[in-house]
């Protein structure tokens, strides 16, 4: 990003950060997502977008899943199921329909991202036009899309592998489970930070090794941001608030970090 630019945008919006933003930083950036939000009636259709996804999808998978694996599933426990055990074969039709619903809510939140990615960009220029931020050129809608696509894989090809080897790690050994659990919401603390993170950043076509860079550079505020997404997602209907309200503070988040690194090269 050209550094004359911010140095020229307005920023009466946010108090001068006299200090490098920090953990701090990162978790006030999400409640200050939180509330553009609620301040902001004209970007609430964006952020029902992917409520809309999650709900829609995850009623559809778990459904499905619901209405059809239990009659796959229980033929194959045989007759003695049904007739001198005829309560296991329920138990086994309830557990099924409770997995497949599992399955619809992380498959609802996996797809509702990338789906919801041009209605997640139009929250972040609208949280850059409250901030002073320069306008960037708009983008087609499967660029959006396709560049939320590409965060994800990204995140998922560096982040699944250390979270499977930490599970394993916690099958052959329980008791490190004490070390692993915590790792396992760092790693996914930094995943949807970048996720999110990645929204302000790609709309300026900053190419993915230079945002990696600048994340990198403020792994602390990162980390606090991404722990406040965790942290938010396990409060209840969190997970609703999760993508909009994210996305809104990563925005804000970005703008601090960038006018940060501007002011020190003046």
């Amino acid at each position: 990003m050209n550094p004359s630019a911010l140095q020229t945008a307005p920023t009466k919006t946010l108090a001068e950060d006299r200090t490098e933003p920090g953990f701090g930083a990162g978790v006030v950036s999400l409640f200050s997502g939180l509330r553009f939000l609620t301040a902001n009636p004209a970007a609430w259709p964006y952020a029902l977008v992917p409520v809309v996804f999650f709900v829609g999808i995850t009623l559809v998978v778990g459904g499905l899943g619901a209405g059809f694996l239990p009659k796959l599933v229980t033929p194959l426990l045989g007759q003695w199921a049904h007739k001198g055990h005829g309560v296991l074969g329920i138990v086994v039709r309830v557990l099924v329909a409770i997995f497949s619903v599992i399955v619809g809510i992380l498959v609802g939140f996996l797809l509702a991202q990338p789906l919801s990615g041009p209605a997640l960009e139009k929250i972040v220029r609208k949280v850059e036009g409250t901030l002073g931020a320069p306008k960037w050129p708009e983008t087609s809608l499967l660029a959006d899309i396709w560049r939320s696509i590409e965060g994800l894989l990204l995140t998922s090809v560096l982040s699944v592998p250390i979270l499977a080897l930490l599970f394993l790690i916690e099958v052959i050994f329980p008791p490190a489970a004490i070390v692993a659990t915590p790792l396992k919401v760092l790693v996914a603390a930094l995943m949807l930070s970048w996720d999110l993170c990645d929204y302000p950043l790609s709309i300026r076509g900053m190419p993915v090794r230079e945002r990696f860079a600048l994340l990198r550079r403020h792994l602390g505020a990162v980390m606090g941001f991404g722990l406040g997404l965790v942290l938010l997602m396990l409060i209840p209907c969190g997970l609703f608030l999760a993508l909009p309200v994210g996305a809104a503070g990563a925005t804000e988040l970005i703008f601090r970090l960038e006018r940060w690194e501007a002011r020190q090269k003046q």
